[in-house]
């Protein structure tokens, strides 16, 4: 049988791969194979990895790039919606104040509103992460994926559409229909997110790497364009329209790039490697993922799950909910710099590139202690009081003792920890899996990443609601 799948033609194979189409003597059905039966396989591993088939090249490292832009549109919608911050004070003002609002003096929609953006982005978010290791193979990998991208690019245009609209009149209702909208993009983006990660588990790491790196970038990306246009001095409104049009550009971008990707020869080598791993005599192949093999994937790489889960936890906490909150200490001064360019450059700008630089040291650090990483992770949550302790507003019960130079250090070690140690994590957690349950420990790291994103959204909005919105 593996005879036969070295003798393959690869080249001949559909550009739209999928496991059904494999030749008949692949399809092997596994269905009764057992966890112990895989277990015992992993020693094997190492030489499965061995190439198959003279491996091709990655031609102008086109499928890198690609998992590259794919990791910037996982997270693309999130961070242009909590970057627009100007927009939605905007639209969430007292509309009988001629200023967009009083950042001493915000209504409870304006306070709030993060808190429930992240509650209405994560809480769906991680439903669907957490079902994708269970139904995600009864569906084709390029319909599941581009089908996600499809229905992203979408929703968000319909989002786009409410900027032009007057909704002063009916601000709670905006309110309500914009958390419906973000709980329909945060499914099409949880099956998109654990899709890629999932696929690019079973190519080298570097192509982790590119998605995790390609994540960072999406928040750098929303930063300056939101800054941009800032520079244009006009209605938020007018600004927000070239912001949220960058954004679908880049998505229909991707969708390009992806299926174009299927298309190399790169690609479908790697395919083919993975089934032709699950040739082997009593190994699972994907198609029939149970509940068993999800636990014994999960009992190798519980420790960077939890890590992961850790990191995101403690920096949703805070970011952006509180931080957001944070007003320069020369605000009065009537300066641009401090009443308009403060937040997006020192908050979201300085968070997002010390974030890609955290991912980028990982391409030449390496830390082979796992409990080291969980233990960073856990060290984090100090920056959730020392944070609450910047010059917020409205303020916390807490006292004022960090200025603007020491919200700035606490900003950027944040998001370098936030990072390079979630980063070694992913990175980390498929090598420690035999060939064929890589994609399933993929799912399996990106769903517990998701746990964190969605404890950290509801424990903001415990933050805000006891210590801001109550004082």
């Amino acid at each position: 049988m593996a005879k036969q799948c070295y003798d393959f033609d690869y080249s001949t194979l559909s550009t739209s791969i999928t496991r059904s189409e494999l030749p008949a003597d692949l399809s092997i059905n596994f269905e009764n194979s057992s966890v112990e039966t895989l277990e015992s396989c992993e020693e094997e591993h190492d030489s499965m990895d061995a190439p198959l088939l003279s491996v091709p090249r990655d031609r102008h490292y086109f499928v890198f790039f690609t998992f590259f832009l794919l990791g910037i549109c996982s997270l693309l919608p999130w961070n242009f919606f909590i970057t627009a911050n100007d927009y939605w004070m905007y639209k969430f003002r007292n509309v009988s104040s001629n200023t967009s609002y009083d950042p001493n003096h915000k209504n409870f929609l304006q306070t709030a509103f993060t808190s429930y953006l992240a509650i209405a982005n994560n809480v769906p978010f991680i439903v669907i992460l957490f079902l994708n290791p269970f139904f995600c193979y009864k569906i084709p990998e390029k319909i599941r994926n581009g089908g996600s991208l499809v229905g992203t690019s979408l929703v968000f245009c319909a989002i786009t559409t409410f900027i032009k609209i007057p909704t002063d009149a009916w601000q709670t209702t905006f309110f309500a229909v914009t958390m419906f909208l973000v709980c329909l993009i945060s499914v099409t983006s949880g099956v998109f997110q654990g899709g890629v990660a999932a696929l690019a588990a079973i190519f080298p790491a570097k192509y982790m790497y590119a998605v995790m790196t390609g994540q960072a970038v999406a928040g750098i990306i929303s930063s300056l364009s939101e800054i941009l246009s800032l520079l244009n001095d006009g209605r938020p409104t007018d600004s927000a329209l070239g912001y949220f049009m960058c954004a679908i550009l880049i998505i229909v971008c991707a969708k390009a790039c992806y299926f174009i990707m299927h298309k190399t020869a790169f690609f479908r080598y790697h395919i083919i490697k993975v089934e032709s791993f699950s040739e082997k005599p009593g190994i699972p192949k994907l198609a029939t993922v149970n509940i068993k093999l999800i636990i014994s994937v999960f009992k190798k790489v519980w420790i960077e799950c939890v890590t992961s889960m850790l990191v995101y936890w403690v920096t949703l906490s805070v970011f952006p909910a509180v931080c957001v909150l944070v007003l320069s200490k020369n605000y009065k001064s009537g300066d641009p710099w401090d009443q308009i360019y403060f937040l997006p450059v020192c908050c979201f700008l300085l968070f997002n590139i010390s974030d890609f630089v955290g991912r980028t040291i990982c391409k030449w650090i390496s830390v082979s202690s796992r409990w080291l990483l969980l233990s960073l992770s856990i060290i984090r949550i100090v920056y959730i009081p020392l944070f609450m302790m910047c010059n917020t507003r409205p303020r916390s019960i807490l006292p004022v003792v960090f200025g603007d130079v020491e919200y700035i250090l606490l900003i950027v070690t944040l998001g370098i920890t936030n990072g390079s140690v979630c980063t070694l994590a992913m990175i980390a957690g498929p090598k420690r899996v035999a060939s064929n349950s890589k994609e399933i420990a993929g799912f399996i790291l990106v769903a517990f990443l998701g746990a964190g994103l969605t404890l950290g959204s509801v424990f903001s909005y415990v933050i805000i609601e006891l210590f801001f919105l109550k004082v």
